[in-house]
């Protein structure tokens, strides 16, 4: 790890200092540090995570970012063993749901990156990662409990009407919008950081996750969609933005329980999702 640092800020080992751990994510190893003055990230990918994240596309999608301003705070990323340097921001704060003004903001960063068109050469293809994880939880037994059949049939359903309805489209998408990855500094400057999971999908995913990681009432997730698609919110449009939040909320769900099943604690997202998938799948299948 000191010998990445030192070849990307073209340092010595005794430059760097003040290593502190980040306490943050679910998948990685993080620390910040400070090097000649200035203050940095180190994230280190976790044991495993190999398995279903794509560095190649991280890396690809970092550039991106930054070329299109949504993330100015990234340095450096190896593409094959995934770790990754960047600035630090002092005096940090994630987004708050409740604020308008900060939800604004991060559906402007979207809509950025969702109007620039780009197209990944790697795909994330949020049903077919669902699908996979199923197939684990299967295998290891891990789908045994009650109403889990049911969800997944739920959903199956869900997923034939969203491909059939005429709306889909596939570019390049965060895939992981939710408040951790919206940071703001002490000037109200806005980043939407860690590409983990970026690749080629529907935009309407990023914000069915963008809302199934909050607690908006099916009223207040409208409202959002809404804000975010202005003049094209057609019902049509709306119903297949309302269809993904339900497909969102399922795949971190199946996510949860296969990060449980290898020993990684999850706690309260895992029941926020599974409510999620099944009350906004209720709502698109009755629009």
């Amino acid at each position: 790890i000191m010998r990445n640092i030192c070849n990307v800020l073209k340092c010595e080992i005794k430059d760097i200092s003040g290593i502190e751990a980040i306490k943050a994510g679910l998948t990685n190893t993080s620390f910040k540090f400070r090097c000649n003055g200035k203050e940095y990230v180190y994230r280190h990918p976790g044991k495993d995570t190999e398995k279903f994240i794509n560095r190649s596309s991280e890396a690809y999608s970092m550039q991106k970012a930054r070329e299109l301003g949504l993330d100015s705070t990234f340095i450096y990323m190896d593409s094959k063993e995934g770790w990754k340097v960047s600035e630090y921001i002092s005096d940090v704060r994630e987004l708050d749901y409740r604020n308008e003004k900060q939800v604004d903001l991060a559906l402007a960063l979207i809509r950025k990156l969702h109007d620039a068109d780009l197209v990944s050469e790697f795909d994330f293809d949020i049903w077919a990662r669902t699908l996979d994880f199923t197939k684990k939880l299967k295998s290891e037994g891990r789908d045994d409990f009650e109403g889990y059949d049911e969800l997944l049939s739920t959903m199956r359903q869900v997923m034939d009407l969203l491909k059939s309805d005429g709306y889909a489209k596939k570019h390049l998408c965060h895939n992981d919008c939710y408040s951790p990855n919206f940071l703001l500094d002490k000037d109200d400057n806005m980043y939407l950081i860690d590409w983990e999971y970026s690749g080629n999908d529907d935009p309407a995913s990023d914000l069915g996750t963008f809302i199934c990681c909050s607690d908006y009432s099916f009223e207040e997730a409208e409202a959002v969609l809404k804000k975010y698609l202005k003049d094209d919110a057609e019902p049509g449009l709306l119903r297949h933005y309302t269809g993904y939040v339900a497909v969102c909320s399922y795949y971190w769900f199946i996510w949860a329980l296969f990060q449980e099943s290898r020993g990684n604690h999850v706690g309260e997202w895992l029941y926020l999702w599974h409510r999620n998938a099944r009350q906004f799948a209720s709502r698109f299948l009755k629009m």
